[in-house]
């Protein structure tokens, strides 16, 4: 298990209503974000996610999901916001993701179609939009990625760096 997600159990277990994450319209405390790390972290292993994309504005959200991939142990992929549609459709296919998180997915949704990949909604994951990929080939990561991140791509197309749990903590 990773540093991070010891420190937010035992933050949980010994200052359960202290607030963990505060946003604009709304906060969770240690308590409530372990507990939602936990039901992600399971859903998200319901769902049989390999390699999953998450490609939304910085927030609770994406935070909540970043940890609930890291639980799960599924490699998370966060996609920038000013990627092109290029760049992006590159790093599903390079990552091999099976899954998107989004906030935006009508935009999504208008991109995959755009590029032939089939999909299926799946409902709202820790407040964003669960997309399944079903026509993206799945890669081979090395053993113990946790998350891939993407160069900008300024001079050819982003390259991926898989990073174990190690690297990130």
């Amino acid at each position: 298990m990773s540093i991070l997600l010891k420190t937010l159990h035992q933050s949980a277990s010994t200052s359960p209503d202290r607030i963990a994450f505060m946003g604009a319209h709304e906060s969770l405390s240690y308590g409530q974000l372990d507990m939602a790390v936990a039901e992600a972290a399971h859903d998200f292993k319901a769902q049989d996610i390999r390699a999953l994309g998450l490609l939304a504005n910085n927030g609770i959200p994406w935070a909540l999901a970043d940890l609930s991939a890291l639980a799960a142990n599924i490699p998370l992929v966060p996609l920038p916001l000013f990627f092109s549609p290029q760049q992006i459709l590159h790093a599903v296919h390079d990552a091999g993701l099976d899954a998107l998180l989004t906030d935006q997915p009508q935009q999504v949704e208008a991109l995959l179609q755009s590029a032939s990949i089939r999909f299926h909604k799946m409902g709202e994951f820790c407040g964003l939009h669960l997309i399944r990929l079903q026509s993206v080939a799945s890669k081979k990561l090395p053993q113990g990625t946790a998350k891939i991140t993407y160069t900008s791509g300024t001079t050819g197309e982003p390259k991926g760096v898989c990073l174990s749990l190690a690297q990130i903590g």
